[in-house]
């Protein structure tokens, strides 16, 4: 049966394990391991076990009524728990396998696979902190919560008192017995600085309102969204696999010339002395054509206009990846081991590149601005009809179905992808999913759930902030037709809208560039973010109007074009390389930084536009052969599936790591690189047997075969 002094003793033993008191062995590393055993023995079956740890358990109970001494000695789990956590045998196991500072996970493998006992992670502070602790096998994760409910109803100062009565005796022990007697001065002085550091560790943990994650977290239950994908992934394959079997069949009564001509052939074309089956092959069938499908991929067309456009989407696409690389490493999702060097890692000028990437988010909403408005006004320009509400509904239509697809693979499979002592997390997130997959088919989930983190697919923030502008913009386009001038004074107020938008909430809020809830108060929002796609629809109107005219501007004119958008580019990327991030005073006034935050995307917007325009008008020169190089075109078309999928891959990755990360340049480049590699292997796969597929049906919807 369980006694007081055994609880006090393993209360005792948890403090020291959970907020890193691990160092009660410091003084004694100069005497031995011999004494490390010995004073350990003294602490289960000597004072420790005595009045004055049932004193420690009065200060457990007493302070916290929700938890009694009776509910817990009725549970005879926990009564196994708490006798395991008291026999000594387990504790070196436990010190040596426990993470023995703040945001340390320990030896996970070493705790699992060697010592098979149960590892938890101490979780806290929205998972800004992670302690990864090493337990008894008898100790699961209910018991383990229960005790630390109890544990962290002491106080600060209550642990101090208990430190002064339990431990210092210890340790003025284990410094008696050091010879040295400097040394044993300095062991005598030590106890004190181990006595803050100890309250200062557990402080943290109790202000966290920590909870105990227990396993590796594996699922192996099958769900009906499981089995319902699964379905739908086997109908794709089928459907993929009966038309390559029909061209198959239909190439082999074709002659080497006629084989050319169908590899060349498009997928809504076909030479006439083909055979009549394969021509008039069902379009069920001829959509999921993987011949015809890598060949759209692969293609390039000689009649764009605007061919920098490919490269500047691809390389946004790849700093994307590389900030979602980097921002996946920090606290609120895996986590770092050193959070203390962050703020002075902002201030070198490498990591401003990785900053800056936030603005490549601006730089497709630019190119979609700029791209809607381009198509429109040129077939209006030409005398064609344009049904803008049939327009918003192709929109729809057509990006859809690879969302749909993407968040159905990433709520029923991903689970199953991986496990760890992190995994817990990852599944946490997918849960969203149970209740949120809707918000993203309706292009809500800008707006709700309120917080990003609640979302099932939170990178998806993007496409909602996109469908809304596609559908704001299409209604201004079809305003063009009857009023140019109310077109581009709506844009027009629409460019202000952003900047307006980011001071009030900045102001009212108090969001700074250190503080304040940024992600869903500004992000994310389509009002403060609005700038961008309107800056892009007033582009792409002066390229579909003027591109002649921009022709015609002398070199100086182009050549001071390109230095000014390509230094104001460069400019806001590399500005709040001088803010003081590590600073608790910044040396940007408030003013200052209101400024920056309401006008850098608008100024990134206008200076984007400016050097599309500048190498549309042929004065890009070096800037222009890099971003109109061939091999841009193919990777342009696998964006939208990339940006779905590759934090789905990180995620899967990272929440399978048994430590933390240390921000180590090596280390997060060589991440990115597979996840650029992974992100766009996976994205030809998804664009060959969904995304083109779904264009199909929608070409044939719009009148096509």
């Amino acid at each position: 049966m369980m006694t007081r002094s055994a609880l006090g003793t393993v209360a005792l033993a948890l403090v020291a394990l959970l907020v890193g008191s691990l160092a009660i062995s410091m003084p004694c590393s100069a005497a031995g391991a011999g004494d490390v055993s010995a004073t350990n023995n003294r602490a289960s079956s000597g004072k420790g076990s005595g009045e004055s740890s049932a004193s420690l358990l009065g200060l457990l109970l007493t302070h916290n009524p929700a938890v009694s001494f009776a509910a817990l000695r009725k549970s005879q789990n926990v009564t196994a728990c708490v006798l395991a956590l008291s026999n000594p045998k387990y504790w070196p196991k436990m010190l040596t396998a426990s993470g023995l500072s703040i945001n340390s996970l320990g030896d996970y493998e070493q705790c699992v696979h060697n010592y098979n006992m149960e590892y938890c992670v101490l979780d806290g502070h929205a998972h800004q902190l992670a302690q990864g602790v090493c337990m008894p096998p008898q100790c699961t994760q209910q018991e383990l919560t229960m005790l630390l409910y109890a544990l962290f109803a002491m106080t600060p100062a209550e642990l101090g008192e208990v430190l002064d009565e339990e431990v210092q005796p210890l340790w003025d022990e284990a410094c008696n017995q050091i010879q040295d007697p400097k040394e044993q001065e300095e062991c005598e002085q030590g106890y004190q600085t181990f006595r803050e550091d100890v309250i200062d560790s557990y402080s943290i943990l109790r202000y966290s309102e920590p909870e105990m994650k227990c396993g590796e977290h594996k699922q192996t239950t099958v769900t009906a969204g499981f089995v319902v994908m699964l379905i739908i992934c086997l109908l794709i394959i089928i459907l993929a696999t009966i038309q390559a079997c029909r061209e198959t069949r239909v190439l082999q009564g074709f002659t080497e010339e006629e084989k050319q001509m169908l590899i060349v052939s498009s997928v809504n074309t076909a030479p006439d002395s083909f055979d009549d089956g394969y021509k008039e092959s069902p379009l069920l069938f001829r959509a999921f054509s993987i011949k015809a499908n890598l060949k759209e991929l692969l293609s390039s067309s000689p009649a764009r206009t605007l061919k920098s456009l490919d490269g500047l989407r691809a390389i946004s696409m790849f700093g994307i990846i590389l900030g979602h690389t980097i921002n996946f490493q920090l606290p609120g999702f895996v986590g770092v081991q050193n959070p203390e060097e962050i703020s002075n890692e902002l201030n070198t000028w490498s990591t401003q590149f990785l900053i800056s990437q936030n603005f490549s988010v601006d730089t497709f909403f630019v190119l979609s601005g700029l791209l809607t408005a381009y198509v429109f006004i040129r077939k209006f320009n030409a005398g064609r009809r344009i049904p803008v509400f049939m327009g918003m509904v192709l929109r729809y239509l057509r990006v859809t179905p690879l969302l749909a697809f993407i968040v159905g693979a990433y709520a029923c499979f991903f689970r199953y992808f991986g496990h760890g002592p992190l995994w817990y997390r990852f599944l946490q997130e997918l849960d969203n999913c149970k209740t949120g997959w809707w918000q993203h088919l309706l292009y809500i989930n800008n707006f709700y759930p309120v917080d990003y983190k609640d979302q099932c697919v939170p990178w998806a923030w993007y496409l909602a902030d996109d469908m809304q502008f596609s559908i704001i913009g299409l209604m201004l386009l079809g305003l063009y037709r009857y009023s140019k001038r109310a077109m581009y004074t709506l844009t027009w107020l629409l460019v202000l809208c952003g900047p307006i938008a980011t001071g009030l909430v900045t102001s009212h809020y108090n969001v700074t560039l250190t503080e304040g809830d940024s992600q869903n108060l500004i992000y994310d929002k389509p009002y403060t973010r609005c700038s961008a796609y309107a800056i892009g629809l007033l582009c792409g109107c002066m390229l579909a109007n003027h591109t002649e005219a921009f022709r015609r501007v002398s070199p100086l004119t182009g050549i001071t074009s390109l230095f000014v958008s390509v230094g104001g580019l460069l400019t806001i990327m590399y500005i709040t390389a001088a803010f003081n991030w590590s600073s608790s005073a910044p040396n940007w006034t408030d003013t200052g930084m209101f400024v920056y935050q309401a006008l850098c995307r608008p100024a990134w917007s206008v200076l984007l536009c400016t050097l599309i325009i500048t190498c549309a008008s042929g004065y890009g020169y070096a800037v222009n052969w890099l971003l109109t190089l061939p091999f841009w075109e193919p990777l342009a078309r696998l964006t939208f599936a990339a940006y779905l999928i590759h934090p789905a891959l990180i995620r899967m990755v990272y929440y399978q790591r048994t430590q933390l990360f240390t921000l180590n340049p090596v280390e997060y480049s060589t991440y990115f690189v597979g996840f650029l590699t992974a992100a766009y292997v996976v994205a030809s796969v998804l664009f060959i047997v969904v995304e083109q597929p779904s264009a199909v049906f929608i070409g044939a919807l719009k009148g096509g075969r």
